[in-house]
């Protein structure tokens, strides 16, 4: 499931892999994200920000009576 998301964020240019070889001569897969993917996510943060001010705010209000 992982691979699959991972597949689909670089299918649409939020992130880019490389392969490495490692010193145990290993090949390893290295992700970074990209422009577009460094714009989302600051977009994602601040709707996360956003959402959890309210629940916050909700969770704070005296019970009904």
């Amino acid at each position: 499931m992982l691979y699959t998301l991972l597949k689909r964020m670089e299918r649409d240019g939020l992130i880019k892999s490389e392969w490495k070889l490692t010193d145990n001569k290993r090949f390893r897969r290295y992700f970074r994200l990209t422009e577009k993917g460094l714009r989302e996510q600051e977009q994602d943060k601040a709707e996360w920000s956003l959402i959890n001010e309210v629940v916050g705010k909700v969770l704070s209000l005296p019970p009904l009576s």
